[in-house]
């Protein structure tokens, strides 16, 4: 019985450790935007003037997000979706009508597979 319960405690430390590791969840927003930005000129094929601009960009969003400390979960999502309608509206102006169709379409899968039936204008 005492093997049993501290193989227990060792998988419940270890699932607790994996959860807090997984990737993007703790990165400081310097960091964060250099990750998306790499990812998005992979995806978008971005130049140089975009790929300087779209960092600029998601440093603002990241840092606009790590600012949300709201307790109310209605709340939190009220200025997260600002925040991210702002870089959406922003992100629009630098992408080419086809980068922005691609990115629309991605980001349209990202929330499915998250489960998110939320409509986006």
């Amino acid at each position: 019985m005492k093997k049993f319960g501290f193989l227990m405690a060792v998988l419940l430390v270890a699932g607790n450790l994996m959860a807090q590791q997984r990737p993007g969840r703790n990165m400081d927003p310097k960091e964060r935007a250099k990750t998306t930005t790499e990812q998005m000129v992979k995806s978008y094929s971005l130049d140089a003037d975009q790929q300087e601009k779209v960092y600029a960009l998601n440093l603002e969003m990241a840092e606009g997000m790590s600012k949300i400390t709201s307790e109310n979960r209605d709340e939190r999502r009220a200025q997260m979706q600002k925040v991210q309608e702002n870089y959406t509206k922003k992100l629009k102006e630098v992408l080419t009508a086809e980068q922005y169709e691609k990115y629309a379409k991605d980001a349209e899968e990202r929330r499915q597979r998250r489960g998110g039936n939320r409509s986006r204008n």
